[in-house]
């Protein structure tokens, strides 16, 4: 593959991961705003951040393991579609006055697993983009990141002028334009060697980390 070519499958990567922190910047203030003010319930907050924590902590090393056997690229197309229609669902809910506290609690549960199977998925993938050595894409990566997430809060703070649920259809939509930038990249097939790993050998691999630190 040509050094053009890769430059733009890393300006798509990087594209996708920017609307992707830039919505989530966005829902640490939504999700706040909604608990607080929608529903009035603002000693709730901490269960429903929690609530959201829980799947990543849970499920981040199943999506370890998946981003190893199957086509990551496909992996991270279906996720953000999930994440766009998870988003614009809670936006149409939002604009009915229909959301109590289980919902907002469904929908953060539900982000919270997508982010556990595409973190992982999205962080694999840089190397089938990337020849050699990938410090200075993946310093690039981190720090455009951070800035797509403070520009999301702060985006996410006009929610007052235009409206917690339009504020969550344009959430909607940057998710969506990643799912974009995703179709773009490569597809791989895992070899044979990745394949053949199971789930016992992933927690193998965690009790070794914990003997050793003991």
């Amino acid at each position: 593959m040509s050094s053009p070519k890769r430059r733009g499958l890393l300006a798509d990567y990087i594209a996708g991961a920017v609307v992707w922190y830039g919505a989530m910047g966005m829902q640490l203030v939504i999700v706040a705003w909604l608990v607080m003010d929608v529903l009035a319930s603002r000693q709730e907050l901490g269960f429903v951040r929690g609530a959201g924590m829980a799947p990543i902590l849970i499920l981040l090393l199943l999506g370890g393991l998946m981003a190893d056997r199957v086509d990551r690229r496909r992996l991270l197309i279906g996720l953000y579609l999930s994440a766009a229609v998870l988003t614009g669902s809670l936006a149409l809910i939002v604009h009915a006055e229909a959301l109590d506290l289980w919902i907002l609690t469904v929908y953060v549960i539900a982000m919270g697993s997508v982010t556990a199977f595409l973190q992982p998925a999205r962080d694999a993938l840089l190397s089938d983009i990337v020849d050699g050595d990938m410090t200075r894409p993946a310093t690039a990566i981190t720090m455009t990141q951070f800035g797509a997430l403070s520009l999301g809060t702060l985006a996410a703070g006009s929610a007052e002028l235009l409206g917690l649920s339009t504020i969550l259809g344009i959430q909607a939509v940057l998710l969506s334009m990643g799912l974009v930038a995703c179709w773009r990249l490569p597809s791989r097939k895992p070899s044979a060697s990745q394949i053949g790993l199971s789930f016992s050998d992933a927690f193998a691999g965690v009790g070794e980390v914990f003997g050793s630190s003991s």
